[in-house]
Parts: structure tokens; C-alpha cells; sequence
């Protein structure tokens, strides 16, 4: 189905008397493919539209949320497939791979606007673990169907690698995958395509590594680890994801605080070296 034939079977719907036909209405449109940077304008206005009017119809907290995020969500679609910014689409990893290609020697550094991740000197190199997570998450972009990488995905990747330090501790906070994953299928829902080959960070996700660098830093750690990710994460605090984890009951500054301490006392997980 191309844009002109959504937006022609969705007008009725957007401008319904009923609150909850629209924002259903609004929701849908974060699940098409568009072919040019006009047409995705057009969805986003629709949504900013139902938003205006759910500020002024009664409408609860956690659907204006809903909203607002899906406007996000196509916003960050917008520059990521139609390069509406000026700065270049990076991919979830660059590899250097050996002659064997054996996965556990590849070297992986993230980069991004003005080198994310970046030390003075190098790329911060991420932890074995860390690298698994990034690949995990691409995973989960693309069994959503999605084209590209968000918060909800980095988190479905941390917490898809139990062994590393962020994914032992979401544990402990009782953070459940499927949870998340059904949260994620009701905010979002899947895409209309099948998405194969690499994809792209959300400028949004880019934010993230780099304040995980920045917490590196401030910690003297020569790596990224998972911990450090999830400390991203949670700093950026806007994103899908933050959303989610607040919506499942758990306190970010919380996260932020056990995270630290771990890796203050204990360093970089040694089992992500």
C-alpha cells in the first residue's frame, strides 16, 4: 500500500468524532513505509493534530504519551531515511574482520556525528558483550520489521544478552523481556516490510552511546560495556525505551544509581572483556 493510499483510507478515521478511532487512526501511521521525505511530513502532521486535540478532550497522560512518542518515532524516521540532516547515516557496527573470519576477533568501534563514541585518540572499543548487544538489537529491529535502530531496540538488546552487567541487573529489577517486547508491539507495532541488510541508529540511539562514552570517561574505563550502555540510556531518559521501563514500574534514577555503583566497585564486568 503506497502513502496516498493510506492517507486516503486513514483521513476518515483522523478526523472521527470519537477520540479513540483518531488516536488508533494516528498510531497506525508509524506502521507504513514512505517512499518520499513529503509524505512522512504529511503522517506526522496527522499525528501532531490528534495530539493537539487529545490536550484538550479528556485524554490520559499515558495516550498523549503514545502520541507523542509515535510523532518522535517518525520524526527520527524522517532523518534517518531521508537524511533531512546533514551529517551521514552510520551503521550499528563498523567490523575489521581477520582472514578466518572468526566473530570473537572482529573489532568493533561505533561511530556517528563527530565520531561517537570517540576517546581523544580512538574510538572507544566495546566490550564483547556490548558488541553482542548492538547485534542483538539489529535483530530485534528487523523481526519488527523496522529500518532502522531505536532506544526500544537497544533495550530489547541488553536485555537479550542476560550475561552482560546491564542485562544481569534489568534482571534483578525484574525487567522481563516479553514484557517489554508486548509493550513495544502495542506502542509501535511491526512494520509492513521485511527489513534485510544493515541498519541505521536513530539520532536518538547516537545520543546514547555517546553519553555511555561520556560515562566511561568520567569513570576512567578504556571500553564500553553494556553497564555503560544502559547508563545511556537511561541518561538520554526520552527515548521508547525510558518510556517503557518507567510504564513497567521501574525508577530510572534507580537504574542510574545501581548501574554506577556496580561498575564503580566492580569495574567493567570481566565477563565482557
Amino acid at each position: 500500500m503506497n502513502a496516498e493510499e493510506v492517507f486516503q483510507g486513514i483521513r476518515f478515521f483522523i478526523q472521527s468524532s470519537d477520540r479513540d478511532i483518531r488516536q488508533v487512526a494516528a498510531l497506525s501511521l508509524c506502521h507504513y513505509k514512505y517512499e518520499d521525505v513529503e509524505d512522512i511530513g504529511t503522517a506526522i502532521r496527522a499525528i501532531s493534530s490528534v495530539l493537539q486535540g487529545a490536550n484538550s478532550d479528556g485524554s490520559s497522560e499515558a495516550d498523549k504519551w503514545r502520541l507523542n512518542e509515535a510523532m518522535r518515532m517518525l520524526r527520527e524516521r524522517q532523518e534517518t531515511e531521508f537524511k533531512t540532516e546533514s551529517e551521514e547515516e552510520i551503521p550499528v557496527v563498523d567490523t575489521q574482520t581477520t582472514a578466518k573470519g572468526d566473530e570473537e576477533n572482529q573489532v568493533y568501534s561505533v561511530q556517528g556525528r563527530q565520531e561517537l563514541a570517540q576517546s581523544k585518540n580512538d574510538g572507544a572499543l566495546l566490550t564483547q558483550q556490548a558488541r553482542k548487544v548492538l547485534r542483538l538489537a539489529q535483530e530485534e529491529a528487523q523481526r519488527f520489521q523496522h529500518n532502522y535502530i531505536g532506544t526500544e531496540h537497544l533495550l530489547l538488546g541488553l536485555l537479550d544478552e542476560p550475561g552482560g552487567g546491564a542485562g544481569k541487573l534489568l534482571n534483578e529489577l525484574g525487567v522481563e523481556p516479553e514484557k517489554v517486547r508486548s509493550a513495544l508491539e502495542f506502542i509501535i507495532g511491526r512494520g509492513d516490510r521485511i527489513v534485510l541488510g544493515e541498519v541505521g541508529l536513530t539520532p536518538r540511539v547516537k545520543k546514547v552511546v555517546e553519553l555511555a562514552s561520556d560515562e566511561a570517561r568520567r569513570l576512567n574505563h578504556q571500553s564500553l560495556s553494556t553497564e555503560h550502555l544502559l547508563l545511556g540510556l537511561v541518561a538520554e531518559g526520552e527515548g521508547i525505551a525510558a518510556g517503557v521501563l518507567e510504564s513497567l514500574g521501574i525508577n530510572l534514577e534507580q537504574v542510574r544509581r545501581k548501574a554506577i555503583t556496580r561498575l564503580s566497585q566492580n569495574g567493567v564486568d570481566r565477563s565482557e572483556d
